[in-house]
């Protein structure tokens, strides 16, 4: 919040990106959620991203297409908790919007912190233009919220950007050790006589 107050009057757009996801955000992605915004001339926006195990995180809900809500799972259905979309945590902001809103925010009770995700709930009882850019590349996202984590994430920063090529890559032992590279952050590629493979 105190923040805010260092940047500068004229700036019409403000761009927030939780320090704890954001270590493998390429530029480009930062551009497009930004060119999205301002194309859609849009209150608020935010990227999201699909998991094959959500656990633990809230869930993007949506109607008809637009948001409707971000569920955290202890309060989510059993029906949302199977939903997999979940918020990155990588906002763009209309400035003035967020001068008028960001004092509206309560620290938590749990933590004493205060989210920036509770602005998103204000938007949407404002009935405010809401824009979700989903990430094409899921591996750009990497949650850090333990030390198991952080090692992890170390790792994936150790091995970003190098290349691995698999040979017979839509083989059962081949594809999994591929999958295993791809999500340690290996960019993988691959050639294969079946037509099927995935690389």
């Amino acid at each position: 919040k105190s923040g805010l107050s260092k940047v500068y009057p004229q700036t019409e757009v403000v761009i927030v990106v939780n320090g704890d996801d954001s270590a493998f955000y390429k530029p480009q992605t930062l551009e497009k959620l930004i060119d999205f915004h301002l194309k859609n001339n849009n209150t608020l926006t935010f990227s999201s991203v699909e998991l094959e195990n959500p656990t633990g995180l809230g869930r993007i809900i949506r109607k008809n297409g637009k948001l409707d809500a971000i569920v955290e799972e202890k309060d989510a259905s059993e029906d949302q908790k199977r939903i997999k979309e979940i918020n990155c945590g990588l906002y763009v902001f209309n400035r003035r919007w967020l001068d008028l809103n960001i004092g509206k925010i309560q620290k938590s009770k749990e933590t004493g912190e205060y989210y920036v995700v509770d602005l998103i709930p204000k938007a949407v009882s404002q009935k405010e233009k809401i824009g979700i850019l989903k990430l094409t590349n899921p591996n750009e996202w990497f949650g850090v919220n333990s030390i198991q984590d952080l090692e992890k994430a170390n790792l994936k920063a150790e091995t970003a950007g190098q290349k691995i090529h698999f040979m017979g890559a839509a083989g059962a032992g081949e594809s999994a050790v591929a999958a295993l590279s791809q999500n340690l952050g290996f960019e993988v590629n691959g050639c294969d006589i079946n037509p099927d493979s995935p690389y």
